[in-house]
């Protein structure tokens, strides 16, 4: 599968809102909800994809919500993450190395020191 970028579209913080919105009216998290992934770095070429995490109080509130989710049309990915949270593990996927280079290279071309992508 080829993925596309797109030019940098300045309605992607609106529609990061959007979705964030309906995440909570479907779900009623209680968690911090932040948008991630390469929309979420203004100027920069990304898939015209919105991605967000949600912090959850205990792995088995993910389950909880895959019905509430799909419901308003997201798609849950977020069991490997729960699984590597319960298992201690930091990255089964090597997901985290990919953003964390993306996060980098932005950085970099800005001007500005390289950050930790990993949240715990």
């Amino acid at each position: 599968m080829t993925k596309v970028l797109s030019d940098y579209d300045p309605t992607w913080p609106a529609e990061f809102e959007a979705a964030a919105r309906d995440l909570l009216r479907a779900t009623g998290a209680k968690g911090a909800i932040a948008r991630i992934g390469s929309t979420s770095i203004p100027g920069m070429p990304a898939k015209s994809i919105i991605d967000l995490a949600v912090r959850v109080e205990k792995v088995g509130d993910v389950d909880l919500n895959d019905r509430a989710l799909t419901s308003v049309g997201f798609v849950a990915i977020a069991r490997k993450a729960a699984a590597a949270e319960a298992t201690g593990s930091r990255d089964t996927t090597g997901e985290t190395a990919t953003v964390q280079s993306i996060v980098d290279r932005a950085r970099r071309a800005r001007g500005l020191a390289s950050v930790d992508v990993w949240d715990r």
